[in-house]
């Protein structure tokens, strides 16, 4: 029976942790979690379970596969762990990015790839809907735009997913999804210009124009202090897609994280797909749109 164990206090928990509970496998956590397990009903209903490691290295000693879904410094920190130590389980699930910015996260994966890890990382984005829709499309220009609230930002809360530093802001944390799917998509480009916009010195919103060799173009456009909730892609004046997010008009459910289904597409797709030159290719791409990224700050 798989020994699976989840590091993380978010995703790793309402997100894998309760996919894999629905499976014939032992899971394990942190006791530090033991909380917020209880205070969400969905995690609450399995509390009894779950078995409760004091640390790291517990956890890692009692399990043949993990779940990793940290901070990217943090996981980058984990990964560096755990290839000195060469601590090679069945199976590690990473969480994007990587580690905190793409030259870490290409060191990182050559060092995952020569020691013969086996990994993934969640690019949930790969299963939707809208992505079987726009990887079809090939004759016309394309334009994404996605729009919402963060609640973190709603809130006023401090938060590393608007930390540049930390691997989090509009690029870095919500568009290397599309970053993933382009390197795929496409293998050559001819010019990127990409903008960051700060409002308050937080990172709210990314612009990202790409033409491809094939004289394409491309555009994403990803605001996360938006009024409303949407998501459209065009292909040239045709609608492609149009919600109100990536996955759907999907309704919040608090026994169950609408993103579960798409963690069972992608486990079911790892089973026969190895995804590590997507990986590289995404990192790739993501490193030379940074290095055309610049800043704009508003009041």
């Amino acid at each position: 029976m798989k020994k699976i164990g989840f590091l993380g206090s978010g995703f790793a928990l309402y997100g894998y942790l309760k996919y894999f509970s629905l499976k014939k496998c032992n899971l394990y956590t942190l006791e530090k979690y033991k909380t917020i397990i209880k205070k969400r009903s969905d995690l609450n209903r399995i509390y009894s379970k779950i078995i409760f490691k004091r640390n790291d290295k517990e956890l890692l000693d009692h399990c043949n596969e993990v779940v990793v879904a940290r901070r990217p410094i943090d996981q980058e920190k984990f990964i560096n762990n755990i290839l000195k130590k060469k601590i090679n389980l069945k199976k590690y699930y990473f969480e994007k990015p990587l580690c905190s910015n793409p030259k870490k996260s290409l060191e990182i994966l050559y060092k995952l790839k020569k020691n013969k890890f086996n990994f993934n990382i969640g690019y949930l984005f790969f299963y939707t809907e809208f992505y079987k829709k726009f990887i079809k499309t090939c004759k016309h220009n394309i334009n994404v735009n996605w729009e919402f609230m963060s609640y973190d930002l709603k809130k006023n809360k401090t938060s590393w997913k608007f930390n540049l530093s930390k691997g989090g802001g509009p690029l870095r944390f919500y568009g290397i999804h599309f970053i993933a799917i382009l390197s795929k998509k496409y293998k050559n480009f001819e010019n990127i210009t990409s903008v960051i916009t700060f409002k308050k010195n937080i990172p709210i919103r990314w612009k990202c124009k790409i033409i491809t060799s094939s004289k394409k173009k491309i555009e994403i456009s990803i605001n996360t202090f938006a009024r409303k909730n949407k998501f459209t892609i065009f292909s040239g004046n045709k609608s492609l897609y149009n919600s109100l997010s990536p996955f759907g008009n999907y309704q919040k459910n608090k026994k169950k994280d609408y993103r579960i289904k798409y963690i069972d597409y992608m486990i079911s797709d790892l089973r026969k797909n190895n995804k590590y030159k997507v990986y590289k290719d995404s990192i790739i791409l993501w490193k030379k749109i940074e290095d055309k990224t610049k800043f704009v700050y508003e009041m």
